[in-house]
């Protein structure tokens, strides 16, 4: 694959993770909003949210490599009403605008928590609608390995656990940051962000067995498609990438168990959170790696028969 061709990977990953994330990051808040002083919310969204924002940022920059044409991209939305690749645009340009609304409004304006928390439901809605667009672009009768439902599971299953293993990441990041600022923070702060490292990496490793299974189920899908296309498809998955098919659910089950370690060590021997930024990730980096050769295998099994 060129750079034109991984500019696609680069898009898809970034755009689920920043999903994923944002709408956790939105769970925690809902959450904690009775058991800490708003004040300290605000905090605990900040660099989360900046770090979602340049995610998306990155992503929308990268996918125009893919481009013959980029400074005419403009024109492909003029087709939302019959066109999959207009309305995931179009989302992708909203859930950008939405989120660093969010980011503005965090930063520079106290208060007006319902309205964030409007806007924050708002933006991860139109990350949704974006992450379900681009599962659609690939069901293609001429493209077997991409034709089928497993293609809306892969994609929703990747977002959920991009999503839950990079935000524990950015709110220890967001943690150390505050400690080397001399920014003390409160006990229930600490608590909720020692929480949601242990919810989010333990319901990883659910999510992981769902996607390691949606991917063995497809391999068993192309098995029992009787076409020339999917025979192709299997025959280079069982094949000539079988080595990345392995490494691939190997980086996602030891990433995950690895993000499970550290769960074990808060349980069992109550360690300063903050000092889990390394174990955690290591684990999260393991878990993309893994999406990444997943992501890979997506588009260079896939063989197109026909026009």
């Amino acid at each position: 694959m060129n750079l034109r061709e991984w500019a696609l990977p680069v898009y898809t990953i970034m755009i689920q993770l920043a999903v994923g994330a944002l709408l956790f990051l939105w769970f925690l808040k809902l959450y904690s909003r009775s058991r800490v002083e708003e004040a300290e919310l605000e905090d605990l969204c900040r660099i989360p949210l900046m770090i979602i924002y340049f995610t998306i940022g990155t992503a929308i920059f990268g996918a125009h490599f893919h481009l013959s044409k980029p400074l005419i991209s403009v024109l492909a939305v003029s087709n939302f009403h019959s066109s999959w690749l207009s309305r995931e645009i179009i989302f992708t340009v909203l859930f950008f605008l939405a989120t660093g609304s969010i980011v503005a409004l965090t930063w520079l304006v106290p208060g007006y928590t319902r309205a964030k928390n409007i806007l924050g439901w708002l933006a991860i809605t139109a990350g949704i609608a974006t992450v379900f667009c681009m599962s659609q672009i690939y069901l293609l009768p001429t493209q077997k390995l991409w034709n089928s439902e497993n293609t809306l599971f892969y994609y929703l299953g990747s977002t959920l656990l991009l999503g839950m293993t990079s935000l524990p990441a950015m709110l220890l990041l967001d943690l150390n940051y505050s400690e080397v600022q001399g920014n003390h923070q409160t006990k229930k702060y600490v608590e909720i962000v020692r929480k949601a490292v242990v919810w989010f990496s333990t319901a990883s490793a659910l999510v992981s067995v769902l996607v390691i299974s949606q991917g063995i189920h497809q391999i068993i899908t192309l098995k029992m498609i009787n076409h020339q296309s999917a025979q192709a498809s299997l025959e280079l998955l069982t094949g000539l990438y079988q080595p990345l098919v392995v490494m691939r659910f190997g980086l996602l089950i030891v990433g995950v168990s690895w993000l499970l370690m550290s769960v074990h060590r808060i349980m069992k021997k109550d360690p300063e959170v903050k000092d889990l930024i390394g174990s955690i990730y290591v684990g999260f980096l393991l878990v993309l790696i893994g999406e990444i050769l997943g992501r890979f295998l997506f588009y260079a099994a896939h063989v197109r028969i026909g026009v």
